[in-house]
């Protein structure tokens, strides 16, 4: 069941990504390279057009707990994108 909820979300992602790219912009939210804080990526409501990713939309309205939930985990979500970089660096020199 759990793969065809993944494959439903994903169904529903390709097709917002579509309408953005034949016309029709669409929001939706996704994991971008950004500036929304001071992680390199960071999953962001972003508006989908021809351009592909238009706008990636800020941090809006978060409350003192959200604020500090978010200082919180940035120290491991820096670790976990570093990982990230680094294994794709490294997959690609094979």
């Amino acid at each position: 069941v759990e793969k065809v909820f993944m494959a439903y979300a994903a169904a529903l992602f390709a097709d917002s990504v579509l309408r953005g790219l034949n016309g029709t912009p669409t929001m939706e939210y996704s994991y971008v390279d950004s500036n929304v804080t001071e992680a390199p990526y960071f999953a962001s409501k972003v508006k989908l057009s021809t351009e592909g990713v238009e706008k990636v939309f800020g941090l809006e309205n978060m409350t003192d707990y959200e604020k500090e939930g978010l200082k919180t985990m940035m120290p491991e979500l820096m670790k976990s994108i570093n990982a990230g970089i680094d294994f794709a660096k490294e997959s690609s020199k094979a």
